[in-house]
Protein backbone atom coordinates (compact mmCIF):
# COMPACT_ATOMS: atom_id res chain seq x y z
CA UNK A 1 0.00 0.00 0.00
CA UNK A 2 1.12 3.44 -0.88
CA UNK A 3 1.20 6.05 1.88
CA UNK A 4 -0.84 8.81 0.19
CA UNK A 5 -2.71 11.63 1.90
CA UNK A 6 -6.49 11.38 2.15
CA UNK A 7 -8.33 12.86 -0.77
CA UNK A 8 -11.50 14.90 -0.74
CA UNK A 9 -14.03 16.08 -3.27
CA UNK A 10 -14.31 19.79 -3.95
CA UNK A 11 -17.91 20.91 -3.76
CA UNK A 12 -19.78 24.08 -3.00
CA UNK A 13 -20.95 23.90 0.61
CA UNK A 14 -22.45 26.14 3.24
CA UNK A 15 -18.91 26.93 4.40
CA UNK A 16 -18.47 29.05 1.29
CA UNK A 17 -21.48 31.08 2.36
CA UNK A 18 -20.25 31.28 5.94
CA UNK A 19 -16.85 32.56 4.83
CA UNK A 20 -18.36 35.06 2.38
CA UNK A 21 -20.92 36.36 4.89
CA UNK A 22 -18.30 36.64 7.63
CA UNK A 23 -16.05 38.70 5.38
CA UNK A 24 -19.05 40.76 4.28
CA UNK A 25 -20.11 41.47 7.84
CA UNK A 26 -16.58 42.55 8.73
CA UNK A 27 -16.54 44.86 5.69
CA UNK A 28 -19.98 46.24 6.63
CA UNK A 29 -18.70 47.00 10.14
CA UNK A 30 -15.71 48.80 8.63
CA UNK A 31 -18.04 50.73 6.31
CA UNK A 32 -20.04 51.80 9.34
CA UNK A 33 -16.90 53.07 11.03
CA UNK A 34 -15.84 54.87 7.84
CA UNK A 35 -19.21 56.62 7.65
CA UNK A 36 -19.13 57.64 11.32
CA UNK A 37 -15.58 59.02 10.95
CA UNK A 38 -16.64 60.78 7.76
CA UNK A 39 -19.47 62.45 9.69
CA UNK A 40 -16.99 63.67 12.28
CA UNK A 41 -14.25 64.85 9.92
CA UNK A 42 -16.34 66.32 7.10
CA UNK A 43 -19.02 67.72 9.37
CA UNK A 44 -21.77 65.98 7.44
CA UNK A 45 -24.81 64.24 8.77
CA UNK A 46 -25.11 60.80 7.24
CA UNK A 47 -28.29 59.52 8.87
CA UNK A 48 -28.70 56.11 10.44
CA UNK A 49 -30.79 54.72 7.55
CA UNK A 50 -28.26 56.02 5.02
CA UNK A 51 -25.39 54.38 6.90
CA UNK A 52 -27.41 51.13 7.14
CA UNK A 53 -28.01 51.25 3.35
CA UNK A 54 -24.27 51.74 2.79
CA UNK A 55 -23.46 48.80 5.09
CA UNK A 56 -25.84 46.55 3.15
CA UNK A 57 -24.42 47.83 -0.15
CA UNK A 58 -21.00 46.48 0.82
CA UNK A 59 -22.23 43.08 -0.33
CA UNK A 60 -22.50 44.36 -3.92
CA UNK A 61 -18.82 45.22 -3.92
CA UNK A 62 -17.48 48.24 -5.80
CA UNK A 63 -20.99 49.56 -6.46
CA UNK A 64 -21.06 50.68 -2.82
CA UNK A 65 -19.60 54.09 -3.66
CA UNK A 66 -22.37 55.28 -5.97
CA UNK A 67 -24.95 54.14 -3.43
CA UNK A 68 -23.17 56.11 -0.71
CA UNK A 69 -22.92 59.23 -2.88
CA UNK A 70 -25.36 59.04 -5.80
CA UNK A 71 -24.67 62.67 -6.69
CA UNK A 72 -21.16 61.79 -7.90
CA UNK A 73 -22.63 60.28 -11.11
CA UNK A 74 -19.85 57.71 -11.32
CA UNK A 75 -21.81 54.53 -12.01
CA UNK A 76 -19.71 53.74 -15.13
CA UNK A 77 -16.48 53.88 -13.09
CA UNK A 78 -17.93 51.63 -10.39
CA UNK A 79 -19.17 49.15 -13.01
CA UNK A 80 -15.68 49.04 -14.55
CA UNK A 81 -14.36 48.03 -11.13
CA UNK A 82 -17.17 45.62 -10.37
CA UNK A 83 -17.05 43.59 -13.58
CA UNK A 84 -13.48 42.23 -13.26
CA UNK A 85 -13.90 41.59 -9.54
CA UNK A 86 -17.14 39.74 -10.21
CA UNK A 87 -15.39 37.60 -12.82
CA UNK A 88 -12.59 36.82 -10.35
CA UNK A 89 -15.14 35.91 -7.67
CA UNK A 90 -17.02 33.63 -10.06
CA UNK A 91 -13.79 32.08 -11.36
CA UNK A 92 -12.82 31.20 -7.79
CA UNK A 93 -16.00 29.11 -7.56
CA UNK A 94 -15.35 27.13 -10.75
CA UNK A 95 -13.22 24.38 -9.14
CA UNK A 96 -15.98 23.74 -6.60
CA UNK A 97 -18.63 23.52 -9.32
CA UNK A 98 -16.89 21.37 -11.94
CA UNK A 99 -14.46 19.14 -10.04
CA UNK A 100 -16.18 15.92 -9.01
CA UNK A 101 -13.16 13.62 -8.57
CA UNK A 102 -11.17 13.33 -5.35
CA UNK A 103 -8.32 15.83 -5.22
CA UNK A 104 -5.11 16.15 -3.23
CA UNK A 105 -5.47 18.21 -0.02
CA UNK A 106 -2.94 20.71 -1.39
CA UNK A 107 -5.16 21.43 -4.39
CA UNK A 108 -8.19 21.78 -2.14
CA UNK A 109 -6.26 24.25 0.01
CA UNK A 110 -5.30 26.28 -3.06
CA UNK A 111 -8.94 26.34 -4.24
CA UNK A 112 -10.14 27.52 -0.83
CA UNK A 113 -7.43 30.18 -0.62
CA UNK A 114 -8.37 31.40 -4.10
CA UNK A 115 -12.01 31.69 -3.01
CA UNK A 116 -11.05 33.51 0.20
CA UNK A 117 -8.72 35.84 -1.71
CA UNK A 118 -11.35 36.63 -4.34
CA UNK A 119 -13.91 37.33 -1.62
CA UNK A 120 -11.43 39.59 0.16
CA UNK A 121 -10.78 41.47 -3.08
CA UNK A 122 -14.55 41.89 -3.60
CA UNK A 123 -15.07 43.44 -0.17
CA UNK A 124 -11.86 45.48 -0.35
CA UNK A 125 -13.19 46.88 -3.63
CA UNK A 126 -16.37 47.85 -1.79
CA UNK A 127 -14.48 49.71 0.92
CA UNK A 128 -12.16 51.38 -1.58
CA UNK A 129 -15.16 52.49 -3.62
CA UNK A 130 -16.82 53.86 -0.49
CA UNK A 131 -13.70 55.81 0.44
CA UNK A 132 -13.29 57.28 -3.03
CA UNK A 133 -16.93 58.25 -3.45
CA UNK A 134 -17.18 59.92 -0.04
CA UNK A 135 -14.27 62.26 -0.83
Amino acid sequence: MENSPPKGILRLTRWHGVLWLTMGCAAAWMARDICLHYNTIAGTDLTGPHIARICLAVFIGPLTGPIANPGANEWPLACRWAFPLLLIQLASLVPFLICRKPVHPGLATIAWLAFAGASGMWFFGALLSLGLFLM
